[in-house]
């Protein structure tokens, strides 16, 4: 039905969400995900954190794991880290992102890219430490925190630097 849809160029009368639903009923899972990766992105240039939060959580929950695309799964975490550092911009949607970024960690840690699981781990231990949940902050940041040392240069450093500021401050050592 898609592809007779979009032969006879009547997908332009349908919403996104139309396009995503008869996507994933022919089980075009990475097309699907591509869409809504699309809505997250334009969601959050657009400083709309619940549309944002919506796509991505519908993208990890239902149909992430029917596509092996390692691309869409990348640009997943990418997402998903733009949306944590929003969320602290604006001061709110902790509790929407932080259950995304505990997703985003076993995606990260997947697909073997170090420096995206490093920043996963480092962004997950900032919103449980806003969330008052200072041990499992401690543990996060202190995964983070090795992983950055272990890859040593320059650009990762810079990224993690106000995160080792929050693992230097929880402990009281104000360097």
């Amino acid at each position: 039905l898609f592809d007779q849809l979009k032969g006879a160029d009547l997908l332009v009368r349908l919403n996104p969400t139309e396009i995503v639903n008869l996507l994933l009923k022919s089980k075009r899972y990475a097309d699907a995900a591509a869409i809504q990766l699309d809505l997250a992105e334009s969601a959050i240039k657009n400083l709309d954190m619940e549309t944002a939060i919506s796509n991505m959580a519908q993208v990890i929950g239902g149909h992430l794991e029917k596509t092996e695309t390692m691309n869409l799964k990348k640009r997943l975490v990418s997402l998903t880290l733009s949306a944590s550092n929003l969320c602290i911009a604006m001061g709110k949607g902790f509790a929407e992102v932080l259950p995304l970024l505990k997703k985003i960690q076993i995606v990260s840690e997947d697909s073997g890219d170090r420096r995206s699981h490093s920043m996963v781990l480092l962004h997950l231990g900032r919103l449980y430490y806003l969330s008052n949940m200072h041990i499992e902050s401690l543990k996060a940041l202190s995964a983070g925190k090795e992983i950055v040392e272990e890859l040593g240069d320059e650009d990762i450093l810079s990224l993690s630097a106000e995160f080792a500021g929050l693992f230097y401050f929880m402990q009281g050592n104000f360097k």
